[in-house]
């Protein structure tokens, strides 16, 4: 072999090389906004019935309800299965522990009108976490201690429409009329109509 078929098949090999490389990197996430999981495989389960165990906390895969739930920010917490459906159709969901502080929820209602008619986003609380908040999408999630609104921004644009499916939920206009959330010390919040 001479010194430019040596040279041709060396620069053959390192642009497969980059290739592979890239290809690895992208399927890994590497340089997505929050932390991939592994996808749990799990099936349609009865509406109302006990979901099996999920691997993480806060879940982003597994079984699923039938239906998913609406665009809007709840007061209760949702069923996992029903907002594993909201995953799996490549909806955001921000979790967000009760005890937050009214702060927060500001935040969290000012993100809510900003997100109102596209489809893809919706929060709710869940308790079944080591963090104040958690951003989730299908097969990852982004824990926060505090809400940063670049951060959630920045997941939400990264994991959009990544689902297994791609379809928006059903948006709601307004708040539930008696969400609130009590934190001790600080006054209720109870949530109005989003604008």
């Amino acid at each position: 072999m001479n010194a430019k078929n040596r040279n041709q098949t060396l620069g053959t090999v390192v642009a497969i090389l980059a290739i592979i490389g890239i290809t690895w990197a992208a399927m890994a996430g590497v340089g997505q906004p929050g932390i991939k999981e592994q996808i749990q495989k799990g099936n349609q389960i009865k509406e109302g019935s006990v979901a099996p165990y999920y691997k993480t906390a806060p879940p982003t895969s597994g079984a699923y309800y039938p239906s998913a739930a609406n665009c809007r920010i709840y007061d209760t917490e949702l069923p996992v299965p029903q907002f594993i459906h909201n995953l799996r159709n490549g909806n955001i969901v921000l979790l967000y522990k009760r005890a937050i502080d009214s702060t927060t929820w500001g935040k969290i209602r000012a993100l809510q009108d900003t997100l109102a008619n596209n489809g893809w986003f919706l929060a709710a609380p869940y308790e079944n976490m080591t963090k104040k908040l958690s951003v989730v999408a299908w097969g990852w999630h982004l824990d926060l201690d505090e809400y940063d609104e670049k951060q959630v921004m920045d997941f939400y644009d990264a994991h959009r429409e990544q689902g297994m499916e791609h379809i928006p939920c059903i948006v709601e206009k307004s708040l539930p009329p008696k969400a609130q959330i009590n934190t001790p010390g600080i006054p209720s919040v109870t949530a109005v109509p989003v604008k």
